[in-house]
């Protein structure tokens, strides 16, 4: 048994589902279930890339791969959580970046 593919389908069928909720979904409650939303989609379109053989076969075990690792993710990485250092380094950039482009076109030549 190929247990990435398997796991692809059972997450991929499993995420087509939560979409088709989210779909139905008032604006106001998408507003509340971004952060679950964006961690679902980063998780299908990634995961398969990221795990090994025996992490998909451990996973298949689960009843809800997707939502576990979800969880999981946001846990780790959600809003909730301190992200004062990447947030400086992302005004860093913006400030770096906005101070080295060029103003007009007669700034380039």
């Amino acid at each position: 048994m190929n247990y990435k593919n398997e796991l692809k389908k059972k997450i991929s069928a499993d995420y087509e589902r939560r979409v088709k909720q989210w779909m139905s979904s008032d604006p106001a409650q998408l507003v509340d279930a971004a952060e679950t939303i964006a961690a679902a989609r980063l998780i299908h379109d990634n995961l398969d890339d990221a795990i090994t053989t025996q992490d998909a076969k451990f996973l298949l075990d689960l009843d809800d791969p997707l939502g576990y690792v979800t969880d999981r993710w946001i846990s780790e990485n959600g809003a909730d959580n301190s992200h004062k250092e990447e947030l400086q380094h992302c005004v860093w950039t913006v400030s770096y970046t906005h101070l080295r482009a060029p103003e007009t076109l007669s700034d380039l030549v």
